[in-house]
Order: structure tokens, then C-alpha cells, then sequence
């Protein structure tokens, strides 16, 4: 018996079959008293040279079929026990979108010329291109949308590249675009937000349970913004206090939320127009926080009735980890730096508020040098070395930022001579 969902489902071999069967039949005809012509009472011998035995043994290995089948659609309509085509089936039926592979983001300000008799405004388009080499290869981004920054004034905008996959890129290395931009001055960029590779399936799976209990309007407006093609994650922050301003803090700066509105965190960025605040207000009807901060951008939602709903939108803060890794072996220069590479690359996984452990690491190492002994790996939030342990968590409106600099892959057998 194989119990799936309080439900008992019988999955046996052929030859399981065979015996329930051929004890069946002699049971029935002993307890019925049935005789052949000859008088005698009918019983069904295991012999294999039996043609009556093989007939019943090719029932039985039908009967496993059916039971196989039968089971199987059990696990159809189970989340923890589906196939990934079931599962994928249960994702159509339920509405849920598994994520696709988005793209690294990075946040910036544009600054126009300053008075002048030759200064014009600076028209930035989604045409433009600014590109930066990544480990050998051009990696290009344009800006999300259409921005005019005014003489002397500047302005926000959102560049998304145009490869999938993750990237991780300090802040204002990317600081101009491919071709002039009449009226341009300078531009300053946040450090990238790095995109994602397309959702497992295990991801997915997990999605799909957690969804079961998610039962706020909250949580569904963060599951319904991150289904958004070109979002990776989302995260809500409703102040449910009807009289008081909550702190919520944003790397070294704190967001003062005012009595029953929301902060918006997303990672990623939707192209579509105003799609994130349509879905915003598909499930929540409050203001947004944070519309006064520096990296904040504004979209806009319209009523039937023509009213315009503006929604503040906050990318993630940037927050560095440092990474120790050991390895029991003499490493060349290029192994130590293709292991950093490789450590950089969890960058591609790491969602706002998501933990990072010395499994995530040593596995991750480990599946690439398939011939080092990886000894263990710490993490830390500083650098300095009473700080290092199993696990990290960034603060709740963060992502974790991998640098090469921040991570230093130490031989054993060399640290212990």
C-alpha cells in the first residue's frame, strides 16, 4: 500500500499480481466447491509450463499497469508528489507562472549641462546602449524607459541589460552611454541587481505549497508582481498600525511609513507600461512610501474614472558579503580565481531578503571542481574575523552583492604548515 494525501493506492510487481490472483481463483473455487468434468476440485498450479499460470501472469502485469496509472494520477493533483510535467500542469491549473530568466538592473541618475548659451535638455531613449565587458564578453544595457532631464536638473532611470543572467557590477562603473548624448553632464549608477536564471523546479514546487497559506492580500500582490515577466522577486511591506509612523530601515538610510500604506520593493523591472502599479492596486488600495527617496521610480496607475495612482517603486539595497573557502589543495592562480568566479556567480540565486549558507557555497564550488576537496566554507556581513559562521542573513529590504575582493579561497594543508 503507498499512501498519497490520506488516500491508500495498491502498486505491486506482476509477480504480486500473479500470487493475489492465482490464491484468489483456488480460494473461490474451494470455497464454492467448483469441479472440472472429472470430478475434481479446480485449483490453478504455479508451474511455469502452465499455459492457464502465463495467462494469468500477463492479467497481473496489466493489473500493475493500471495500478501505476491510477497511482500516477493521484500524484497529478499532489504539489509534493507530482512529476515535473505534473507539476507544471498544477502551475497552468492554479495560475501560477513559473519565473523566467530576467535580467541584471542597475539603478542611476542622469545629470543635464548646467546653464549655459550652448547647454539643451539631455533626452535620454530606450534606444540608447551603455556597455560594459564582464569576464571577456560585452554585456549592454538600455534604459527602461524615455526620460527628459531639464538644464541643470537631473533625473532617475532604470537600465536593463539586454543578455540574460546575472552580473554583478560595483556601483558607478557604468557611468556613460556608447555614443554622446547632447546635454548630457555625468551619470551615477547603484550597484547592479543582478537577474536570475529560469525558476527550478524545485522552486516552483516550494512556490507553489507556500502559496497554499498565503492567504493576505499582501502576499498575493507580491505573488501576482513577481509573475511579471522581467520582476525576479517582490517584496510588501504594509504598516498595519492605524495611528502610528513605522521605521523601516533601508541600508543607512530608514523609510518612515506612514499609517496603513505599503513600500514596494522590486527586483528586476517590468518593460511593460505601468504594470506594476496595475497589479499593486489589483490587490492593495494604499499609498506607497518612500517616493522621496533617491532611487525610487514612479508609475502610474489610471482609474476608469481618469484619477492617477501613483506608485513608488524601491529596488533592493545592495548589501556586500564576504566568503571564506577552504580547500584541502595546492591551487593554481587561475583556480583560485575561477573559484571566486564561481562563488560570484550565487549572485544569479539570491533574491531580496534570501539567506546565504556554507552549503550554498561548498555545493556550488562543488559541482564545478568536481576533483578539489572543499573543506568547508563562512560567511560574514563585515569582513572582520570574529564575524564568520555558517549562515547569513541581509536585512529585509537587502540582496547580498558578491565581490571577488570580498572572498578569499584558503589552501589547508598550506595554512596548517
Amino acid at each position: 500500500m503507498v499512501t498519497l494525501d490520506g488516500i491508500e493506492y495498491e502498486v505491486k510487481t506482476p509477480d504480486e499480481n500473479l500470487d493475489d490472483v492465482i490464491t484468489f481463483v483456488n480460494d473461490y473455487c474451494l470455497a464454492n466447491n467448483i469441479k472440472n468434468t472429472a470430478g475434481e476440485l479446480i485449483s490453478i498450479e504455479a508451474n511455469e509450463a502452465n499455459p492457464l499460470y502465463q495467462m494469468f501472469r500477463g492479467f497481473a502485469y496489466l493489473t500493475t499497469v493500471m495500478q501505476k496509472l491510477i497511482y500516477s494520477a493521484g500524484c497529478g493533483m499532489s504539489i509534493a508528489e507530482s512529476s515535473e510535467r505534473q507539476l507544471l500542469n498544477l502551475a497552468d491549473i492554479a495560475g501560477i507562472r513559473r519565473t523566467q530568466a530576467t535580467r541584471t538592473v542597475i539603478a542611476g541618475v542622469v545629470y543635464a549641462n548646467l546653464e549655459g548659451p550652448e547647454a539643451v535638455d539631455c533626452v535620454i531613449t530606450q534606444e540608447m546602449t551603455a556597455t560594459i565587458t564582464i569576464a571577456g564578453m560585452d554585456v549592454t544595457f538600455h534604459p527602461a524607459f524615455d526620460v527628459t532631464v531639464p538644464i541643470g536638473e537631473s533625473r532617475s532611470i532604470i537600465l536593463i541589460a539586454e543578455q540574460y543572467g546575472a552580473y554583478s557590477i560595483s556601483a558607478n562603473t557604468l557611468l556613460e552611454f556608447d555614443e554622446p548624448v547632447p546635454g548630457f553632464r555625468s551619470m551615477a549608477t547603484s550597484p547592479s541587481t543582478p537577474g536570475q536564471s529560469l525558476e527550478s523546479i524545485a522552486s516552483l514546487r516550494e512556490r507553489m505549497q507556500r502559496r497554499v497559506v498565503e492567504g493576505t492580500q499582501v502576499e498575493r500582490a507580491e505573488t501576482a508582481i513577481q509573475a511579471l515577466e522581467g520582476v525576479s522577486m517582490c517584496s510588501i511591506f504594509f504598516n498595519y498600525d492605524p495611528w502610528n509612523t513605522v521605521p523601516l530601515a533601508y541600508g543607512d538610510e530608514t523609510i518612515d511609513v506612514p499609517p496603513r500604506q505599503a513600500v514596494l520593493m522590486v527586483q528586476g523591472w517590468s518593460v511593460e507600461l505601468n504594470a506594476i502599479a496595475r497589479v499593486f492596486y489589483r490587490y492593495l488600495l494604499c499609498k506607497t512610501a518612500g517616493g522621496d527617496h533617491d532611487d525610487a521610480q514612479e508609475q502610474v496607475y489610471i482609474t476608469h474614472s481618469g484619477q492617477r495612482l501613483p506608485v513608488y517603486i524601491l529596488p533592493p539595497k545592495q548589501q556586500p558579503v564576504y566568503v571564506r573557502i577552504y580547500i584541502k589543495n595546492t591551487l593554481s592562480y587561475e583556480q583560485v580565481n575561477g573559484i571566486k568566479d564561481v562563488i560570484c556567480s550565487l549572485a544569479g540565486v539570491m533574491t531580496i531578503g534570501k539567506g546565504l549558507s556554507a552549503v550554498d557555497v561548498t555545493n556550488a564550488v562543488g559541482e564545478i571542481y568536481t576533483n578539489l576537496t572543499v573543506r568547508g566554507a563562512e560567511i560574514s556581513l563585515s569582513g572582520e574575523d570574529n564575524t564568520y559562521s555558517y549562515m547569513q542573513v541581509p536585512a529585509q529590504t537587502a540582496i547580498f552583492y558578491f565581490s571577488v575582493d570580498n572572498i578569499d579561497v584558503i589552501e589547508v594543508e598550506a595554512l596548517a604548515q
